[in-house]
């Protein structure tokens, strides 16, 4: 496909009838939840989590151009989140968060022609955490939920000092996320975290999708 016209706006094809239906149930239970007995908020557990990862942008063969390899930036992750007040030991927790992605970046030299490609994003979003304790001191867990991502890329091929830059790239829309987490505690308000979660894209009608492996820490406040 030609870069010039990789990139447009599709919000109507971009959210199938599957994601509204997720949205609508995660929404019944949200307002639910509050209303139940058996289910009330821990005001008293809230927490904030900074997390740092290595993204790896997962994109189809020649997606922007003939042999396109993204590398693996870095990202930045900012969770908040309240434990649900519970009678067990299972811990099931609400939270809302905002990554940036960061920009992945492909260059490749043929017969002194160099192309040049770059893809920017940002996602944010709210979902369920899922933990049963391990031990004393871990936690692992389960996450998913509704997220809203961006992306900006950019494309343009250079020959004999000449750059012919490709059309921008504005793009958003709403995806599901899941992901696994392991929570070490050290005492009753700081843990560290690792994990992994993946932010499906859908662009120009191409299913991508990006892996972030991170580590972090938190507090409970």
């Amino acid at each position: 496909m030609p870069s010039t016209n990789r990139f447009r706006l599709t919000h109507s094809q971009s959210i199938p009838a599957l994601l509204i239906r997720a949205l609508l149930m995660t929404a019944s239970l949200l307002l639910i939840a509050p209303l139940a007995s058996a289910i009330e908020l821990d005001l008293s557990k809230s927490y904030v989590e900074v997390a740092f990862g290595n993204v790896q942008y997962n994109t189809p063969d020649d997606f922007l151009f003939s042999g396109d390899n993204y590398d693996n930036p870095t990202n930045l992750q900012i969770l908040v989140g309240t434990h649900f007040k519970r009678d067990d030991n299972k811990i099931i927790s609400l939270e809302g968060f905002y990554n940036i992605i960061g920009e992945g970046e492909s260059i490749r030299t043929v017969n002194s022609t160099s192309r040049k490609a770059s893809l920017d994003s940002s996602a944010f979003g709210a979902g369920i955490r899922f933990g049963r304790p391990m031990g004393e001191s871990f936690v692992l867990s389960t996450r998913f939920g509704l997220h809203f991502w961006q992306v900006d890329g950019v494309s343009s091929q250079t020959s004999q000092s000449t750059t012919i830059f490709g059309a921008g790239a504005d793009e958003n829309g709403i995806g599901l996320y899941g992901g696994i987490n392991l929570s070490y505690i050290i005492n009753r308000q700081l843990f560290l975290s690792g994990g992994g979660q993946v932010f499906p894209m859908d662009i120009e009608g191409n299913n991508i999708h990006i892996t972030n492996y991170y580590l972090g820490a938190g507090y409970y406040f």
